[in-house]
């Protein structure tokens, strides 16, 4: 056979270099950078990203909702711890998560006895990481049984231990550190198991907050575990805690507050919890159980408080340097036992409750202990009832509070981005504030963007903000 051996070379190198030419895309496109991030369009891609630590500095962007119902994870998805017990092992995330408004539905993680810590769909997120815009529906976190073997630690839906920042996020579902299950009903009493057999460090949003931004965020579901559960953190140390709003359910042994557990010597600020909080056996609070040397201000609580000993409608404890201020709480306070016992109160229910400055509490919520002070339905609709309290939106700097007529007070960020006339509700009113600056093009730097009318923050009033104003037309302008 004759063969011709120019030809044959030729055709092998123009099929490699043909070859070497193509660029096989990563996920669904593309190049992991902060300007062009990966695109992650379903479970393959996500899980992709869980198995290639070399992209856990790269930047990616959901372009779809990710549906994981066929997936059963026994360890965090993305940067998961690799051995249990102990300290973290594994590579933890540092790059930017953008979850771009869109939804992870139907995470499940099963601990399963493994004494697996750091659970979350991330297990760890280090000092330069960013998550944000993410929201997590349907999350289904659980653990084994209760024994010293497979006690697990810093466990959240979104987060188990945080160290960068959290942003603009949101979770909602179950989380359950085991199987300890009490009644948690009635005047019923349950056998706790052994002080070194527990799960700790649980919340719905991030388990542990070490140093980290918690911004922007919510959740609504249930928490279960031992010690410090928090509907949006368990454990907050030296972090910051903003903006948030948690809903839902937190059960637990002791320290579990509705919006965090424990705050050591952090910043919770702006925050609001409308959450049933069970405590088992010692500190249960609406809002936080313990402050130890950290400030919450600017915040309050409403959901119910019930327990066994030590609680309070807004904190169980604040002690050691800690500061609370500019706070107030609604939360309805009851004990298992008879009424008043084991350190009731309706705003702060320890024996150690300093620095507690201008904060106030619903007189029928709960027994006064002389820790904040008592306001009727009717003195909580006046604005002057709340002493130094900035409600004032023309005094050179944000307001902390606003308070529509007739209600009680809430955070500004609780009100519609276009109620202009800022009285809980979206009609001709912010129409009329809005077509005073109609057409302005100086919007940047006239009068916090023309009242905010300038919707988009370009500069200019135009139709663009116009179609934003409409999209929230005859809507309720407060949010809850």
């Amino acid at each position: 056979m004759n063969v011709n051996f120019r030809q044959t070379t030729c055709i092998s190198l123009l099929f490699i270099i043909f070859f070497a030419g193509i660029s096989f895309a990563k996920y669904s496109g593309g190049s992991g950078t902060e300007a062009d991030p990966y695109k992650l369009a379903d479970a393959n891609d996500l899980l992709d990203l869980a198995a290639d630590t070399n992209d856990y500095n790269d930047c990616f962007i959901l372009i779809n909702d990710i549906n994981l119902a066929n997936h059963t994870f026994t360890t965090a998805v993305i940067a998961p711890d690799t051995s249990p017990y102990g300290d973290f092992d594994g590579i933890p995330f540092n790059g930017i998560f953008d979850g771009n408004n869109r939804s992870i539905i139907n995470l499940t993680i099963d601990i399963n006895d493994t004494g697996n810590d750091y659970i979350g769909l991330f297990g760890q997120l280090q000092q330069n990481g960013v998550i944000t815009r993410v929201s997590l529906n349907n999350i289904y976190v659980t653990g084994g049984n209760w024994n010293i073997t497979d006690s697990s630690y810093f466990i959240a839906g979104l987060c188990g231990y945080n160290l960068g920042l959290i942003i603009e996020s949101y979770a909602d579902g179950y989380v359950n550190s085991g199987d300890w299950q009490c009644g948690c009903c009635g005047y019923n009493w349950c056998t706790i198991p052994p002080d070194d057999s527990f799960s700790s460090h649980i919340g719905f949003i991030c388990g542990y907050n070490f140093e980290g931004y918690i911004m922007n965020c919510s959740s609504n579901g249930e928490v279960v575990g031992s010690e410090n559960i928090g509907g949006i953190c368990g454990f907050n140390e030296q972090g910051n805690i903003q903006n948030c709003l948690s809903k839902g359910i937190t059960k637990g042994r002791e320290n579990v507050g509705g919006l965090c557990g424990y705050n050591k010597g952090g910043n919770i600020n702006k925050c609001y919890s409308n959450t049933t909080v069970i405590a088992d056996e010692i500190d249960g609070s609406g809002l936080c159980s313990i402050n130890d040397a950290g400030t919450i201000s600017n915040c309050y609580s409403t959901g119910s408080v019930t327990g066994y000993s030590r609680k309070g409608g807004f904190c169980s404890l604040n002690g050691n340097d800690g500061l609370i201020k500019n706070c107030y709480s609604t939360s309805q306070v009851t004990s298992y036992g008879s009424v008043g016992a084991s350190g009731e109160a309706a705003f702060c229910g320890g024996d150690y409750c300093n620095s507690i400055i201008d904060c106030y509490f619903l007189d029928t919520a709960g027994l006064d202990n002389g820790l904040g002070t008592p306001l009727t339905d009717a003195q909580m609709k006046i604005e002057s009832s709340f002493i130094d309290w900035d409600f004032s939106y023309t005094d050179g700097d944000e307001a902390d509070w606003f308070m529509a007529w007739g209600a009680y007070p809430i955070l500004p960020w609780q009100i519609s981005p276009v109620d202009l006339y800022t009285d809980g509700k979206n009609n001709l009113a912010d129409f009329s504030v809005f077509a005073s600056y109609w057409l302005r093009e100086d919007c940047g730097i006239y009068n916090d963007y023309c009242e905010f009318s300038d919707m988009d923050f370009d500069g200019d009033t135009d139709i663009d903000d116009l179609y934003e104003l409409m999209q929230y037309w005859l809507e309720i302008g407060i949010y809850n």
